[in-house]
């Protein structure tokens, strides 16, 4: 919709207090001390305090106050995390069990990260085929397939790791914008570019955290159990968005 242009300034508190609460988490997934849990808990505790209380703030407190919204998020912060756990493992685990050199593992990831362009691209016309909710349903059950079956298979095939990465890509492209409907699809016309900039916020919080729990989990399962445990996410995340936001969204 039209607005005002207004001068504003970057919200620098709001920022460094969920700087500090998502680098609490990773720091308890790196080493597992209790006391980053309280601090990840009084960060966020503080971040709610101050957006109720601040006009400046970079989100205004009423969108934690939408369940829908903030359940939402909750699944962005799941499946986003395992996208970039995944990610990162994917070259460890390539080069460990099959002996591939770094710049051989690039070319296993080209046909996953062209498909994810050709979904993206497409989207508008997968849209208009499937609804948001066949389309999100689709996607996160893909992302747990694409996970589970090659935790099966690990040390067979290396093409079962490239096909696993084409279909895992693919789905997260296909994820993003039903998902970003669903999540801003009850906020207020002039506040969606708030939510917008705050469903990617939390894209990128989630990403580093998924790193860290990959990370430590590498360090003491096997490949196939790490792979196992992200498609357990994958699956609680598609549990989550059909209990509470399908539900939400229905009784609106």
């Amino acid at each position: 919709p039209k607005e005002e242009s207004k001068k504003s300034s970057v919200d620098f508190i709001g920022l460094i207090l969920i700087a500090a609460t998502a680098t609490s988490i990773m720091l308890y997934m790196t080493n597992f001390n209790w006391i980053f849990i309280v601090l990840t808990i009084i960060g966020f505790g503080l971040f709610l305090a101050y957006i109720k209380r601040s006009s400046k703030a970079l989100i205004s407190i009423s969108f934690f106050q939408n369940k829908r919204f903030v359940n939402t998020l909750g699944i962005v912060a799941i499946v986003y995390s395992i996208q970039l756990g995944y990610i990162f493992m994917f070259p460890f685990l390539i080069e460990d069990i099959y002996g591939f050199e770094l710049d051989k593992v690039s070319l296993l990831l080209i046909p996953g990260y062209l498909v994810a362009v050709i979904v993206g691209a497409l989207s508008g016309k997968i849209g208009n085929v499937f609804s948001s909710k066949v389309a999100i349903s689709i996607a996160i059950i893909s992302i747990a397939v694409s996970l589970f079956l090659p935790g099966l298979f690990v040390g067979s095939s290396v093409f079962i790791f490239a096909a696993s990465m084409i279909l895992f890509s693919g789905s997260f492209a296909l994820l993003y914008a039903p998902l970003l409907d669903t999540c801003v699809g009850t906020i207020a016309k002039e506040k969606k570019g708030t939510a917008v900039g705050f469903y990617n916020l939390i894209i990128n919080v989630s990403g580093s955290i998924g790193v860290s729990y990959t990370a430590t989990m590498m360090d003491s399962i096997s490949y196939s159990n790490v792979l196992f445990v992200l498609s357990i996410f994958a699956a609680f995340a598609f549990l989550v968005y059909w209990l509470f936001v399908l539900r939400l969204k229905n009784e609106n």
